[in-house]
């Protein structure tokens, strides 16, 4: 835990496009035509095998050409078209399908796919030698493509190891790896040499002024003479500080690209290191990008702004230089933080040999850069990342594996200063970030300027943006489907007027019949005008079609422009958006990584069909006092509280201070789930309330018109970006609620902080006075499902019911690892579950992840009912769990055999009837299977009936998925079949166990 999630859209912007195009700066006009007539040329032929005169050489030929603008044309012809992320993408998905069995069609398709040659190890060789390129334009592109290559391909190769083949593998280790150590190395002295030379023209500039201000008063005359004659000098040259700039902001673009795909590199390709070793030295050149950074910004911040407006940007460089240092220190600190996780070795590597100082260092520069504020919020938490990682194997493995012994003081201080970094200043920083959210007012009115911190406020700016650019769009369309008619009428300026004409005389031959007194003269005047007022059309049209010409290349060129401006200020929204989403989730991990003991393993994770590893619920008589033996150290567990977890001191006082009353980060985290739980309901009202405003007006910042006929919808981004983002807090919320040694679930409220949590209760909304941090957690629970109760008849309930199974998953976890949560089952609670349990909506969604999701939550719905039975309980509600499975397994079964809903996969409907019968059988087995359960029960709902009549149509179902998969099924898919044909043999054996009772 703890590592970002990878994500397919990077900040790499060029010339308007959004994180297509790696080059990200430096392009000229000149190597923008080149590109534009040279990729044609360069991809011409690329499907090919690289042969002594393949296309390929011929563009390894460009990229190594002496001349730097060929260079540059050829890479920015790569970048827009065999290293695009779209193209990376389709390759890597059709990579995947040939290591999956399907290598025919796969061979077939790279054959005739330009993509296919991004993997070509001669080209990925020349690209990396480019980055070490004197032409920082060059360089910077080269990087580029590789950094979009490890982003989009090495991730997508279904292994994260970046590939089998030896060759790619040689070319990353051997080659790409030791270059870009090198590139940071160069570019660090570069930025240092620079950074000196800037800060000695700015004290050299402050003196000057200071001198000249002293002597200003005594020569006003002189001054006042010399002026005319300096200002043509001043306009004409430039100070030494404008000149050093453009180079030191593009070194730091090209090491900000260079750590991007280093840190692409560590999470996708961990062989490319591992082959390589040396990573105390890769740790040493990244945290030296940290302070060097800091540096930078603060003296860009405080004299450098004046500076930055005077200097023009160059052509595809769309960010400024504290925006482009910013990125980079980013790029270093999750590098560090990729290269830290989980790499005991290493951890362990930089502990020995006496280097606690160097520790002891780094400790303290990762600490200022946790605390200074002017960097962006991903920089931070990526160093609290690395500090937990140094923490988890230096502080808390050797605690753990001392037991009570004698650590050395240089390790001791080194851990007490990693332990003090941990409670006194990540622990503050993540509630600081949760409570800061928490309070945010979700109203997306409440200011004119879009917060980026306010997800509201961004998406509803995102559907604003997006509804101007497609109004436009559709115009422009309009626009050009008129123009195309009139133009294939091809009908010249002289019949335009001769038919102007014909219509004026039918005019006045209505009026003159109208006038009888009208003589022959008054008609020839009539003639003579008429023929004056055509001729004066013919010349009026034809200057017109001379100055339409004109007007429609500028107004063209106006609505390119602003089509421009509407999608750059879309792009950054979106962008803000995604680092808002990415901080968020990333601050998650922190504390799942926090509240994960030292001990844990990843079998105690629950898997994604709801299915546990959990023995206690497979029925074989066979291994009866296995089960049995299962059954009691759960129960004796879960007496103790959730089971005996070996905690260290260090570990406890961490927890303790999360449970600080000040802090409460878990209710924090709580709190913050709840809010972005309510986010899909709230911004679907505040959305169709925003796309009815009926201003007319075009000016900047100005909501175009559009006809409030129905919500919009939240874009797709943001639809996946907030259930990921649910689903990772889900995560968090059951690593916290496995935390039973939390100070949180036995300490009382204080009665001054004890909070009302709102809920529904047999159709009436009441109120809950919680007393601890188990009821809490619990009602605050049972509020969400009940929130969504309420909204069950409004227009928008499918996008409310999708992040349900987040609810139950945390409920779950509760009922699992805090015994005392069970008691808190009320009738109206198990009502709801009831409800839950039983929606057929599964012929209703019209998508894969509405059938995914909602038996996700009824999996969790189960397995909560057969916790609740797990203990000794009335036979009311026995009797009201057995109804409600046995209702769900009867509708599984009928709408298995109705054919279901036809607009859903077939296989995927398959897997859900037979995920949610194997459940249900393993429930009612577990329940069942004792001699102290409730026979009549039993007896009065036909349970063993059911099983009878259902249990050859489990077996059926399973069979079919077999033979549906042809033979091609992984290893994963493989596994649970045999659970399920477990499953099954276990029933017949139940089936057998009842009937000779």
């Amino acid at each position: 835990m703890g590592k970002q999630s990878k994500r397919k859209n990077k900040r790499r912007n060029n010339a308007g496009k959004h994180h297509h195009n790696p080059t990200g700066l430096a392009q000229d006009d000149a190597a923008a035509t080149a590109s534009a007539g040279g990729s044609t040329a360069l991809l011409s032929g690329a499907s090919s095998a690289p042969t002594d005169n393949s296309p390929v050489d011929n563009i390894i030929k460009k990229v190594r050409h002496g001349d730097p603008r060929v260079r540059h044309a050829a890479l920015v012809a790569l970048a827009g078209t065999l290293y695009d992320s779209a193209a990376l993408t389709s390759a890597a998905s059709k990579k995947k399908k040939s290591m999956s069995g399907n290598a025919k069609n796969a061979a077939a398709s790279s054959s005739s796919s330009a993509a296919a040659e991004a993997n070509n190890p001669t080209l990925l060789r020349a690209l990396s030698e480019k980055i070490l390129d004197g032409d920082a334009p060059c360089a910077i592109t080269a990087v580029g493509c590789l950094s979009n290559y490890v982003t989009f391909y090495c991730s997508s190769d279904g292994n994260g190891d970046g590939g089998d083949d030896d060759d790619e593998m040689e070319i990353t280790s051997d080659v790409m790896v030791p270059i870009l150590l090198k590139r940071v190395e160069t570019s660090l002295g570069a930025i240092t040499a620079l950074g000196n030379q800037i800060m000695a023209s700015a004290a050299a500039a402050a003196a000057k002024a200071g001198v000249a201000g002293a002597t200003a008063g005594a020569s006003n005359t002189t001054a006042t003479s010399k002026k005319p004659t300096n200002k043509k000098k001043d306009d004409n040259n430039k100070s030494p500080i404008e000149k050093l700039w453009p180079s030191f902001t593009e070194q730091w673009s090209l090491l900000s690209l260079t750590l991007l795909t280093l840190a692409g590199l560590i999470e996708n390709c961990p062989r490319a290191f591992q082959r390589m070793g040396g990573g105390a030295t890769v740790f040493g050149q990244l945290l030296g990008v940290l302070p060097l950074a800091g540096k930078s910004m603060e003296y860009c911040n405080s004299n450098m702004q004046q500076q930055q407006q005077t200097t023009p940007k160059k052509d595809g460089d769309e960010k400024g230089g504290g925006e482009v240092i910013l990125d980079a220190a980013t790029n270093a600190s999750r590098a560090l933080h990729s290269l830290l996780d989980d790499n005991t070795e290493l951890i362990s590597s930089l502990g020995g040999g006496g280097s606690s100082a160097t520790l002891l260092s780094a400790t303290s520069e990762l600490t200022a850069i946790i605390q200074n504020v002017k960097f962006c919020n991903m920089t931070r938490l990526h160093a609290c990342g690395a500090i937990l990682s140094l923490r988890r194997v230096l502080v808390l493995e050797k605690e753990l594996a001392v037991s009570g012994g004698c650590i050395s003081q240089e390790d001791g201080l080194v851990g007490q200063a990693l332990q003090s970094c941990t409670n006194d200043v990540i622990v503050p920083m993540l509630h600081s970030l949760f409570y800061q959210f928490n309070d945010i007012d979700s109203s997306t009115s409440s200011k004119d300027v879009v917060d980026g911190s306010n997800p509201m406020q961004l998406s509803s700016q995102m559907i604003i943006l997006s509804q101007k650019l497609t109004t436009l769009k559709q115009d422009e369309e309009m626009e050009s489907s008129v123009v195309k008619d009139v133009n294939s009428r091809k009908e010249p300026a002289r019949l335009i007027a001769r038919r102007l004409k014909q219509q004026k005389e039918e005019k006045k031959k209505k009026k003159k019949d109208s006038s009888s007194t009208m003589g022959m003269e008054e008609d020839g005047k009539d003639n003579t005008s008429a023929k004056k007022e055509a001729e004066g059309d013919v010349a009026m049209i034809v200057e017109e079609e001379d100055d339409n010409a004109s007007k429609t290349a500028e107004q063209q060129e106006e609505k390119e422009e602003k089509e421009g401006d509407l999608q750059q200020e879309l792009d950054n929204v979106v962008q803000s958006w995604r680092d808002l989403v990415g901080s968020h989730k990333l601050a998650l991990e922190l504390v799942a990584n926090l509240c994960s003991g030292i001990d844990d393993s990843a079998d105690g994770i629950e898997e994604e069909d709801g299915m546990d590893d959990d023995d206690e619920h497979m029925w074989d008589s066979d291994d009866e006092a296995k089960l049995v033996a299962s059954a009691q150290a759960s129960a004796a567990a879960a007496a103790g509280g959730g089971g005996a977890t070996t905690v260290t001191p260090c570990e406890q006082a961490t927890y303790n201070a999360m449970s600080n009353p000040q802090l409460q980060l878990p209710t924090q985290v709580l709190l913050f789930f709840q809010k972005w739980m309510s986010f899909l309901s709230s911004s679907s009202s505040s959305s169709s309330s925003t796309m009815g405003s009926n201003d007319n007006g075009d000016k900047d910042g100005a909501v175009v018109a559009i006809e409030p006929l129905q919500p919009q919808p939240l874009p797709t981004l943001v639809l996946e970006d907030v259930d990921e983002l649910l689903s990772t807090c889900a995560l968090c919320l059951g690593n916290v609620v496995a935390c039973t040694t939390l100070p949180v679930w036995s300490s009382p409220i204080p009665p001054g902080q004890q909070q009302q949590t709102k809920f529904l209760s047999q159709g009436v909304v009441g109120k809950c006075l919680v007393t601890n941090g188990v009821e809490l957690f619990w009602w605050e629970c049972v509020s969400i499902l009940s929130y969504h109760q309420r909204n069950e008849s409004s227009s928008t309930i499918k996008s409310l019911m999708l992040p349900l199974h987040h609810v139950t998953s945390v409920m779950l976890s509760l009922l699992q690892n805090q015994p005392k949560s069970r008691m808190l089952v009320d009738s109206p609670t198990l009502d709801r579950l009831f409800d839950l349990l039983n929606n057929n909506s599964s012929s209703n969604n019209s998508d894969d992840d509405g059938v995914t999701n909602l038996q996700t939550m009824q999996c969790h719905i189960i397995s909560m009912m057969g916790l609740l039975c797990s203990e000794a309980h009335p036979a009311e509600i026995d009797a009201r769990v057995c109804s409600a499975l046995l209702e769900r397994l009867r509708s599984v079964v009928a709408s298995d055999d109705n054919g279901g809903n036809t607009n859903i996969s077939s296989t995927l409907l398959l897997r859900y009837s037979i995920i949610i019968t194997h459940e249900i059988f393993n429930v009612l087995m577990d329940i069942y299977g004792s001699d102290d359960c409730h026979e009549n029960v039993f007896e009065k709902y036909n349970v063993l009936d059911h099983f009878q009549r259902c249990l050859p149509g489990f077996k059926r179902r399973i069979k079919k998925m077999t033979f549906s998969s042809g033979g091609r099924m992984s290893s994963e898919e493989e596994e649970k079949v045999n659970v399920w044909n477990e499953t099954a043999l276990n029933a017949s054996r139940f089936i057998k166990y009842k009937k000779g009772a």
